[in-house]
């Protein structure tokens, strides 16, 4: 069983991110592609019904949008890049 509401899942590349997060109780899907800019990712995961659980591909880019969030306090398990 997830304790999280929110799954989000986020391809990081260069030029874009797309996000994809699944709502768990509300059975919807939403997705997003976003400039490479941590705080628009933050934001945007931010907006999302919690508790939400982050992942995203790991990558040369650096970005790391779920550890920003951990950061910040927020209430985010994982953060972490998914080996591919």
């Amino acid at each position: 069983m997830l304790s999280e509401r929110t799954s989000v899942g986020l391809d990081v590349h260069a030029r874009s991110v797309v996000g994809c997060a699944i709502d768990d109780q509300a059975g919807e899907i939403r997705t997003l592609r976003l400039l490479p800019k941590t705080s628009q990712i933050v934001d945007w995961i931010k907006a999302l019904p919690g508790p939400v659980a982050v992942s995203s591909e790991a990558g040369p880019t650096r970005l790391r949008p779920g550890q920003s969030v951990e950061r910040r306090r927020e209430p985010v398990r994982g953060g972490g890049p998914v080996q591919a």
